[in-house]
């Protein structure tokens, strides 16, 4: 058993119904976490694992500003993109982060037989980059981005990447091991239930994510 979860961990609910004028009716795919001593949440798949299971989601909102715009508003360095994270990766994350404290915690975490074979996180609020850091043990590589600076070593990534990207916007998490009964393995179950299911996507939202996405740009 291992995990092989791509997945955006978000605590507000009404990031939910945020991410269901993404994708439409995507909240159908969330996961709930909780725990008896840390707070709940839900998880979200990545736009990858849903392209991946042929889903469909609106990417306009995405086209609200260049690949350099987007860079640029969230305060991210280019030496972390596409690590694991693709730029449309981040940008979901800081605008999912905007329907409400805490955020979001962008996860990917790769591991088999108990061997950790890449961890990841980054951490986002109010739609700017706070911190990230990860590292692929089997090119022995990674980096810890924190506060504006970063540093490209293994030997700077925390013991764990999750623990540390979320504990930055709840201190509640401080020592906590999430891949201990908190965070699912994967995100496909909930995708495979969903459709067993006969569930239908909404066209209906009463958000606006464009016009979300322009009011943040004006701050």
């Amino acid at each position: 058993m291992g995990f092989a979860l791509n997945a955006q961990l978000v605590f507000h609910p009404t990031t939910l119904q945020l991410y269901d004028a993404i994708v439409l009716g995507g909240a159908a795919f969330a996961t709930t976490v909780r725990d008896e001593h840390l707070p709940g949440g839900w998880v979200l798949p990545h736009l990858s694992t849903l392209e991946m299971e042929a889903i469909s989601y609106d990417m306009s909102w995405f086209d609200t500003l260049t690949p350099q715009q987007w860079v640029a508003q969230l305060g991210i360095p280019q030496e972390i993109l596409d690590d694991p994270f693709a730029l449309d990766d981040h940008a979901l994350a800081a605008v999912l982060s905007l329907a409400g404290s805490p955020g979001t915690v962008l996860v990917s975490d790769d591991t088999h037989a108990g061997i950790i074979i890449q961890e990841y996180a980054a951490t986002y609020h109010n739609g700017r980059l706070l911190a990230a850091t990860g590292a692929d043990y089997i090119l022995k590589c990674g980096y810890l981005y924190d506060s504006g600076h970063y540093q490209s070593t293994l030997a700077a990534v925390p013991a764990s990447p999750t623990t540390f990207c979320v504990e930055r916007i709840d201190k509640r998490f401080a020592g906590s091991f999430l891949y201990d009964g908190y965070l699912p393995r994967s995100t496909e179950p909930p995708i495979y239930q969903a459709r067993r299911e006969g569930w239908t996507p909404t066209t209906n939202s009463p958000i606006d994510v464009a016009h979300m996405i322009r009011a943040w740009i004006k701050r």
